[in-house]
C-alpha cells in the first residue's frame, strides 16, 4: 500500500482540520447568499417582538423558529448539497488532487494503494462518509433541531478514528480508500497562515452577512420603536 509520494508525507490532523475549515466555509459561500436573499428575516423578527412583548419573562420559544418546509428552502438545501458535493468531489478528482483549503497548505487526497488519483467513486464514499448529505435531514422538520448535532457527532468519531490510526485514515478515508499526504517541506507555518487566513475569511464573511440581516430586519425594528409614545414635554 502506498505510504507516500516523492516528497511527501501522511498529513498531520491539525492541518487536516484547519484546510477543511477553509473549504467548507468557500463551498458555504453561494448557498449562504441564496438562503440571505430568499429567508423571511422580517417575519422571524416580528415574532421575536410578539414573543416579547406576552411573555412577561421575555422567554423565547425555540420551536417558534423552526424554518418551515418551503419551496424555497428546499432548493436552498438541495442547491447547496448539490455545490458542496461538485466543489469536494471536483478537486479531489482533479488533476490537483486537492481542495483549494488542502492546495494551501500543500496537502493531498489519493488513492491509499496506488499514490493516484481517486475514482469519482472513491470521492464520492469519502463525501458521504464526513456526513455531508445529513445536511438533508433539515427537510424534515422534526429532525431540524438535531441534524446539526448529528453531523458534529460524526465529525467528532472521524476525528477520533483518524488519530488513533497510524497512517491518519479515519473511517471515511479506509472506507473509501483514501490516504491524505502533504508535502515535506510543508511546516507548521503554513498550518497557522491558514488558520489566520480563516479566521479572517471568517471575520469578513461574517459582516457581510449581519450587515444583510441587520438591514433586512431594521424597517421592522423601526415600526416597533413608532410603537411607543412620543414623550411629553
Amino acid at each position: 500500500m502506498a505510504t507516500t509520494q516523492d516528497g511527501y508525507v501522511i498529513s498531520g490532523v491539525g492541518s487536516r482540520i484547519v484546510a477543511w475549515l477553509i473549504d467548507t466555509t468557500l463551498a458555504g459561500i453561494i448557498p449562504a447568499l441564496i438562503g440571505l436573499s430568499l429567508f423571511d428575516f422580517q417575519a422571524v423578527a416580528r415574532r421575536a417582538i410578539e414573543q416579547a412583548e406576552r411573555n412577561p419573562a421575555g422567554r423565547i420559544d425555540p420551536s417558534a423558529y423552526t424554518v418551515p418546509i418551503t419551496l424555497d428552502f428546499v432548493l436552498v438545501t438541495l442547491i447547496t448539497v448539490g455545490i458542496q458535493y461538485l466543489y469536494f468531489v471536483g478537486f479531489w478528482t482533479s488533476r490537483w488532487r486537492s481542495t483549494p483549503g488542502m492546495m494551501g497548505l500543500s496537502m493531498r487526497v489519493v488513492d491509499a494503494a496506488s499514490g493516484g488519483t481517486l475514482s469519482i467513486v472513491e470521492a464520492t464514499k469519502r463525501w458521504i462518509a464526513l456526513g455531508f448529505p445529513l445536511a438533508l435531514l433539515g427537510l424534515i422538520g422534526a429532525l431540524q433541531s438535531v441534524a446539526g448535532v448529528i453531523q458534529f457527532g460524526l465529525l467528532i468519531f472521524l476525528f477520533f478514528t483518524t488519530v488513533t490510526s497510524a497512517r491518519r485514515q479515519g473511517l471515511h478515508d479506509r472506507w473509501a480508500n483514501s490516504l491524505v499526504i502533504r508535502s515535506a517541506r510543508s511546516g507548521n507555518g503554513a498550518t497557522a497562515l491558514g488558520c489566520f487566513l480563516w479566521g479572517i475569511l471568517i471575520i469578513v464573511l461574517g459582516f457581510v452577512a449581519s450587515t444583510i440581516v441587520f438591514a433586512n430586519i431594521l424597517p421592522v425594528i423601526q415600526d416597533y420603536i413608532n410603537t411607543f409614545p412620543s414623550p411629553t414635554p
